[in-house]
């Protein structure tokens, strides 16, 4: 399958809330854990065997169950030492927490899903046990279901053959459960090999929820067989093999109805979850700005009116585009802004506010504010990868209130947090404030903050001759440029 509509297949499915994740050791593998080969090794050993030369592994674990006394205390050890929690986490679980993820499953032991997620300051729900399976999930962003259990539960962990011989009985919620979501969803399959002996019940549940192969699309990525960098004939014709096998898997994996995206490098992985990220955020654009409710100068009534005209019409724009619209609800800006959005979304039937509108007061009080407004903008800016500059002006509280109109330093923060994290800003310059001087700050280095965008795209931003209208027809039209492009 093509790369761009791999991805763009993907996308799709996040975006629709239609599609799961299911992780193998494969996406560890930068943090350092062992592979199956690996974790086996050193018992193997005990047992007079080696552990690179068999194929059965979960047979090779209960060798050494059948020949120890307390052999399942030394694997239980063997676990938790070769497992630690304090391992880097790769850039591919760090993307994966930022995903829509409704569910996630895996066979992995390890600890990188949740830490991942906490770092994304975004609830998950473990479930890594029969009695787990039960436990409401109200408010998780992700369920997570380790079907072999958990480093941090190694006295449960699917590992030896007798385990695999008596999972049904032990598990008996996990396969139904794993063939109910391949049935009615998609998955995508990350750092699976498909040689791996833990797979043998996931294709059986594959098989069981589309024995016609006519129902759900997976999808998974693959590497292709790397050239051998010698040039002798054995490492040669070992290529041969390996491609010709790789070449008999994919095709064997149609039976499945898994989507095979091949590559070259592991970290292309990372590449295309990237991307995808990139899609997905396209479709939702932050809107900051803000003007005071109260006229203190002579022009503020017409200003007003313009930021107004201006930020409804955006609403509505960005509403009738399908684009989720993302704000704190600054004063002025985000009332007119939800106001159009409501209108668009009310008049095409039964909207679903929930995904079209993400809105968000932000906190004006309370102890240790500045560090709590920080926090509050980098979790805004997370949700968005447009971000529309509207005004951006308050009342000087130093002197009273109302007495003197400054800039909101505030929108200057969230545009210099934006452009840090290679967020597309669009600044509105011709309706001042904040917007004005980000507009003027771009414009002394253009290519730095738009890229590629055509100049006249950006001039349109700043025509102070320009109506509300224009204004916001100008904004929609630099954020349709840059979802175009997809990146």
């Amino acid at each position: 399958m093509h790369k761009d509509k791999f991805i763009e297949a993907l996308a799709e499915r996040f975006r629709a809330g239609t599609i799961s994740v299911f992780i193998g050791a494969g996406l560890s593998r930068p943090a350092m854990y062992p592979d199956w080969a690996g974790l086996l090794k050193d018992i193997a050993q005990e047992i007079g065997l080696d552990a690179s030369r068999e194929d059965d592994l979960p047979g090779l674990a209960q060798f050494y169950l059948n020949h120890k006394s307390n052999a399942r205390t030394r694997i239980t050890e063997l676990i938790v030492k070769e497992f630690p929690e304090n391992r880097g986490i790769p850039r591919s679980f760090r993307i994966l927490a930022r995903l829509p993820i409704p569910e996630l499953w895996s066979t992995n032991y390890d600890t990188l899903p949740e830490r991942a997620w906490a770092e994304a300051k975004k609830q998950m729900e473990v479930r890594p046990n029969q009695a787990s399976l039960t436990r409401p999930h109200a408010g998780a962003h992700t369920v997570f279901y380790k079907m072999h259990g958990t480093v941090r539960e190694p006295e449960g962990i699917v590992l030896a053959k007798e385990d695999y011989e008596l999972y049904r009985a032990r598990r008996p919620g996990f396969i139904p459960l794993l063939t109910s979501r391949l049935t009615t969803t998609s998955m995508l399959f990350l750092g699976v090999g498909f040689r791996d002996p833990n797979l043998s019940h996931v294709f059986a549940a594959i098989r069981e929820a589309n024995p016609d192969r006519n129902h759900q699309s997976h999808f998974t990525i693959l590497r292709r067989p790397p050239k051998p960098q010698g040039g002798g004939r054995k490492d040669r014709e070992k290529h041969e093999y390996d491609t010709k096998r790789h070449e008999h898997l994919v095709r064997d994996l149609a039976r499945y109805s898994i989507e095979v995206l091949e590559i070259d490098r592991f970290d292309e992985i990372e590449e295309v979850l990237a991307a995808v990220e990139r899609r997905l955020f396209l479709e939702s654009v932050l809107v900051s700005g803000s003007f005071p409710l109260h006229d203190t100068e002579p022009g503020d009534p017409l200003r007003r009116k313009l930021l107004v005209e201006t930020s409804t019409e955006l609403g509505r724009l960005l509403a009738s585009s399908g684009k989720r619209i993302v704000s704190g609800f600054g004063l002025t800006v985000g009332a007119a802004l939800l106001s159009g959005a409501l209108e668009e979304l009310y008049a095409a039937g039964s909207p679903n506010l929930d995904r079209s509108l993400l809105l968000r007061p932000f906190p004006q009080s309370g102890p240790n504010l500045a560090d709590l407004q920080a926090r509050y903008r980098e979790d805004m800016l997370a949700q968005a990868g447009i971000v529309v500059f509207v005004g951006g002006e308050k009342d000087d509280e130093a002197m009273g209130g109302g007495s003197r109109r400054i800039t909101a330093n505030g929108v200057i923060s969230e545009f210099e947090a934006a452009a840090a994290s290679g967020r597309h800003v669009v600044p509105l310059g011709a309706t001042g404030g904040a917007a004005a001087q980000i507009a003027d700050r771009i414009a002394d280095d253009y290519d730095r903050y738009m890229g590629a965008l055509p100049r006249a795209l950006f001039d349109a931003l700043r025509a102070t001759d320009a109506s509300g209208r224009q204004l916001a027809k100008a904004a929609m039209t630099v954020v349709d440029w840059y979802s175009s492009r997809g990146s």
